[in-house]
Order: C-alpha cells, then sequence, then structure tokens
C-alpha cells in the first residue's frame, strides 16, 4: 500500500522509498513470483524489471541485490560480488548514487547518469554501505568517501541530499563508561 492505494500483492520484499526532485515517490519491491517493480506515486504506474533475477532483494530506487551478491540498477548489472549495499540516494537532477561493498571488501559508488563506478580504498574491509557515499566500519569508524568522519560509532542512518547536492547522515557514537 502507499497510502489508501493497494499498488501490488504478494511483495517479498520492498526497498525504501525515494523521493524524486518533484517530490514524486518512487517504491521498488519484488514479488514472490520473482518480480522485480518500480512503482511511481504520481502516475500510479507500475515498471518491471526482467533482467533482476529471482529472490532478489529490492533495496530503493531501482536497485535490486541478487542472492548471488549480483547488484542491479534497473535492468543493467552494476556489481557482481556484493556484500552490502546503501540505500540509493537521489541528486537534485535525480541521478541516483548506490554505494555498495564487495565480498573482496571494496568500497564502491555507482553513479547510474553514466555508469561510473568509484573505489574508496581508505574504507576498511569488512565495512558496511550505508548509502551515498558513507561507510561503517567493523570498529565503528564512519567513513564518508575516504574521510574519516567520526569514530566509536554505534549506528549511522540513511543519508540524505540538500537541494544542492550536499550530504547529511546521521549517526550515533557509542556511550563511554566512565569506570
Amino acid at each position: 500500500y502507499v497510502g489508501n492505494t493497494l499498488i501490488a500483492t504478494n511483495v517479498s520484499s520492498v526497498g525504501i522509498p525515494t523521493l524524486a526532485s518533484n517530490d514524486d515517490a518512487f517504491i521498488s519491491f519484488m514479488s514472490s513470483a520473482g518480480v522485480a517493480s518500480l512503482y511511481r506515486r504520481s502516475d500510479g504506474l507500475t515498471v518491471t524489471f526482467p533482467s533482476v533475477p529471482a529472490g532478489s532483494t529490492a533495496i530503493g530506487d531501482t536497485t535490486f541485490l541478487a542472492p548471488n551478491g549480483d547488484l542491479y540498477e534497473g535492468n543493467t548489472l552494476v556489481a557482481t560480488g556484493v556484500a552490502s549495499v546503501g540505500v540509493p540516494t537521489l541528486s537534485s537532477n535525480d541521478d541516483a548514487f548506490i554505494s555498495f561493498m564487495s565480498s573482496t571488501g571494496v568500497a564502491s559508488l555507482y553513479r547510474r547518469s553514466d555508469g561510473l563506478t568509484v573505489t574508496f580504498p581508505s574504507v576498511p574491509v569488512g565495512s558496511t554501505a550505508i548509502g551515498d557515499t558513507t561507510y561503517l566500519a567493523p570498529n565503528g569508524n564512519l567513513y564518508v568517501g575516504n574521510a574519516l568522519v567520526a569514530s566509536n560509532v554505534a549506528s549511522a542512518g540513511m543519508p540524505s541530499l540538500s537541494n544542492n547536492n550536499d550530504a547529511f547522515t546521521p549517526y550515533m557514537v557509542a556511550p563511554t563508561c566512565a569506570w
């Protein structure tokens, strides 16, 4: 459901909804029959992506992670061997940015507009992709791209972009004990 509107039945996963620059909402989902889809709130249009394998997980926007670690943006295979995927963010011109960590420990960002993938070698192996260019390392270090921005982080929220594409990432620092 989106509000009171039923948009699909027999859904196995739903991605985090993303907002376009005109405040239109995009909701990705996988049906239990294995069909990857995207619902657009403004006109009620549902688009399907037949290249996405059955059993994949909807991440958000048009991003899906297959059980074998293949990462899809719509019908396009953008990476293989993916261990984690962050929530996609949309820029002010509705370009999608998708952060992911490979199973070999490489932090990367895929940009939909030109298919460019950039890597961040300073992000430690075993980190988790959060979104945009944000990664949380196993030791609690929070990276935005190659920059260490905080330590002792217990959790990080979904990054968001302002209308001038400045990124904001909420996070919680673990309390320290004064024994």
